[in-house]
């Protein structure tokens, strides 16, 4: 039985975005999280995400969104956006609009803001075409907060002219990544900044064409455990000079993926198939990978468990779909 890296509250009171029958459509993120700066003593807020629908289009959000002033939040009330079953991406950043997920134009700083306890983002697409000067970041984790969870989203295609692009920067205490993908972002696919003694913890992620993959700020302790960090101009830092506790990564040995848009591992990969470390006892004794597959013997290094054909395991609790693409 897999047990799975998204975590959801206890209990839960869900709206939907978009959809059939929606409680908030396009452009509506930050009602959603107007609505929903409640008390979460004995319930959490889900926001389930629907598919666009349209090729070379997620939803439009072009206004910044700040995540904070719920109340109350624990490791089992807190807030949480997600995809809908159906619309989960199948772990291969392409934008044609059969997955979940956000797109902005939002040209100042940070577009969403996390800056919430226990904030926990599932399985969503993020990619923008902002084209001006500055640093502009897609999911912007602030620190001094605590349990800070994205899983298995995927940020893509951030390379527009005039200044930095970043896909995820965080900081904070325990606060986690996993499964996740940077491809194609112009400077920086993951970012820690947290303030000593904060953590900050990559696991199982891929990072493939970005400018930086992988960076922490001086002083900073981030730690990186399975990490496939391929085809970037540098694989971590150059200059910033945090301090990495780094376990299992690749530093741009040459793993073999599918190819094209698609960053699963190949069948013939000898670099990153069955040569990472079982990091279950790190986040919630979680052992599945991007599609939800679950990772047995020696775990793979990146964000993909290869499983030939024939030995599939999904677990389809918690809202994971066994319709995913397979290795």
């Amino acid at each position: 039985m897999t047990t799975t890296s998204r975590i959801l509250p206890a209990v839960y009171n869900e709206n939907d975005y978009e959809g059939g029958t929606p409680d908030y459509n396009e452009g509506q993120l930050a009602t959603w999280e107007g609505a929903t700066d409640n008390d979460m003593s004995g319930s959490g807020e889900v926001l389930t995400v629907y598919k666009e629908g349209v090729a070379g289009a997620c939803w439009d959000e072009n206004s910044q969104v700040t995540i904070n002033g719920a109340s109350n939040l624990s490791a089992t009330e807190f807030r949480c956006i997600r995809p809908a079953p159906a619309d989960k991406h199948a772990g291969i950043p392409v934008n044609d609009g059969s997955m979940s997920g956000f797109q902005t134009t939002y040209a100042v700083a940070g577009w969403l803001i996390l800056n919430e306890d226990h904030f926990t983002v599932h399985d969503l697409v993020f990619t923008g075409t902002i084209n001006n000067a500055g640093d502009r970041t897609m999911l912007d984790g602030q620190s001094g907060i605590d349990d800070l969870n994205v899983v298995g989203c995927l940020g893509f295609d951030l390379t527009n002219d005039n200044g930095n692009r970043n896909f995820l920067a965080f900081g904070g205490t325990d606060c986690y990544v996993i499964n996740c993908l940077a491809h194609n972002v112009k400077t920086i696919g993951f970012m820690y900044h947290g303030t000593d003694p904060d953590r900050g913890y990559f696991l199982n992620c891929t990072a493939d064409g970005c400018g930086t993959a992988f960076l922490t700020w001086a002083g900073k302790l981030c730690t990186v455990k399975n990490i496939a960090s391929e085809n970037n101009t540098d694989n971590w830092d150059p200059n910033i000079g945090g301090t990495w506790t780094v376990t299992t990564c690749t530093d741009g040995a040459g793993v073999t993926f599918v190819g094209g848009d698609d960053f699963h591992l190949d069948s013939t990969d000898v670099q990153a198939k069955d040569q990472g470390t079982d990091v279950s006892a790190d986040y919630n004794n979680f052992d599945d990978d991007i599609d939800g597959e679950q990772r047995t013997g020696t775990w793979d290094i990146g964000f993909d468990e290869y499983v030939a054909v024939g030995d599939l395991t999904i677990d389809v609790s918690n809202g994971i779909s066994v319709a995913q693409t397979l290795d």
